[in-house]
This record gives structure tokens, sequence and C-alpha cells, in this order.
């Protein structure tokens, strides 16, 4: 085992248990996208949205087609990131995602996400204000999707009336996560439940790091319910839920062949 990443991500004030950002990114170029507008272009076209500056999708984004996204640092999202049935968005290294209160990057069934950072140049997903919660987290139920030298933090945001969101939702299958730090989280780091169509979900977690989620008191580490889950070479710990003391890692009703 061990601790996470092997090195801390460029910029990031490393893996000291409770620190938080407190730096603000500069002020945004505008990227505008009209209310409705997807990211959809003629079937050939696999643009590349970016270049100098930082995005901001003010009404957030709808993935229709291939693309990537690849802007000089940050993005920023008002409203939800979607990425549809048969699209494919790809996140460039070095790229940080923020997203505003209660907006959360959801991949629906038939999409995908390629998120490949680099060991010098981390992939974020990350809260705006970069202080707490604020943005329920990423759900993924679009097979193959991959998640690499990133960091998933300062998620849960309690929806639906009340409702725990963790930071990472899988319900799809053969999804993988590699060289991930997971923390900071109000709630659960990673929750694998069945897909929509109520088949056990599959995930592989790689040399990872999942701590210091449960922020607000109930926490698990990782949570697998009807899944098939293989976790290789990874730490769990520093989980607080309230009372009975941090979960590192939960597998409830249907879970199937657990492989370390």
């Amino acid at each position: 085992q061990r601790d996470g990443p092997r090195r801390p991500p460029r910029g990031d004030p490393g893996d000291r248990p409770g620190t938080r950002r407190v730096d603000r990114p500069p002020d945004l170029r505008r990227r505008h996208h009209r209310r409705g507008e997807s990211a959809r272009g003629p079937a050939h076209d696999r643009r590349t949205p970016g270049g100098s500056g930082d995005g901001f999708f003010e009404n957030g984004l709808t993935v229709e087609d291939d693309i990537t996204l690849d802007f000089d640092t940050t993005m920023r999202f008002e409203e939800n990131l979607y990425i549809k049935n048969g699209a494919t968005l790809t996140i460039k290294p070095g790229n940080r995602l923020h997203f505003g209160s209660g907006d959360s990057l959801y991949v629906e069934p038939g999409g995908k996400i390629i998120a490949q950072g680099t060991e010098d140049e981390f992939i974020f997903f990350d809260d705006q204000s970069q202080l707490g919660a604020g943005w329920p987290g990423i759900v993924i139920e679009g097979d193959g999707s991959n998640l690499e030298h990133v960091i998933v933090q300062h998620a849960g945001f309690a929806v639906d009336g009340g409702l725990r969101q963790p930071a990472l939702e899988i319900r799809a299958q053969n999804i993988t996560v590699e060289d991930a730090g997971i923390r900071y989280n109000e709630y659960t780091g990673i929750k694998a439940d069945e897909t929509p169509s109520g088949t056990a979900s599959s995930f592989t977690l790689r040399s990872s790091t999942i701590f210091e989620n449960g922020q607000s008191g109930y926490g698990r580490g990782i949570d697998a319910r009807k899944t098939v889950a293989t976790i290789r070479n990874t730490e769990v710990r520093d989980h607080d839920n309230g009372e009975i003391g941090g979960v590192g890692v939960h597998f409830g009703y249907g879970s199937s062949s657990p492989a370390f």
C-alpha cells in the first residue's frame, strides 16, 4: 500500500489531513453557452472547446457527440454537465472542473467519460468555493468510463430533501478508477450499486487513496452494494461516521465476489 497518488498533484496542498484549499481561481474569461445549447456538432467534428484562459459554462453543458475539453486550467459549471448516450467526453491532464451549488456531472447510460491525468498533472473535480460541499458529485451510468490521476473532493451536497450523495456513484460496468484521491467529501467517497437496467455494476479501483470522507458525520470510504468490485493497492482511511465511528469498506446486499 501507499498513501494515495505517488506525489502531490501540482498546485495542490498535498495529502495533509484536514487541509482545505483556500485559494481562488483567477477571474474567468466567460465562455457562454445559450440556454439549451449543447456541445453537439457534425458527426465528423471531434471538437476541442478550450484555448487560452479558463472556461465558464453559465448554463452547464450537454455533450451529445465526442468532444475533448482542454482549457488552460479551470472550467466552471453553473448548471449540470451531462454526457448523453453515444457521446464520449475526454478531459485533458491538468484541467480543473469546478461545480456550483447543486450542480453535478452525470454520465447517462451509453455515455462515457475519459479523464486521464498524469502523475504531474492531475484532473480535479471540485466545488467552486474549494472550501466545502456545494456540489453533489459524479454519477456514472455509462459503461467503460475511466478516471485516472484524478482528485474528487468537497462533494456530497445533500439533495432531494436530505438524500446523502456520494462523491462518486458508479452504476455501470467496467469502470476503472486508478491513481485517484477521493477526499474531504461530506458523505461516502465511492458508492457502487446496480445499473439502471437492474444488473450488477462492476468496477476496478487501483493505487488510490480514499480518505477523510464523512465531513458531515456520516461517511463510508467505499459502499459496495449490487456490484462486482476489484480493489488493489488502495488505502481507505480516516472516515467519520458519527457516534459509531468511520466505516472503511462496506459490502452490502447484492455485492458479489469482492477481490482485494
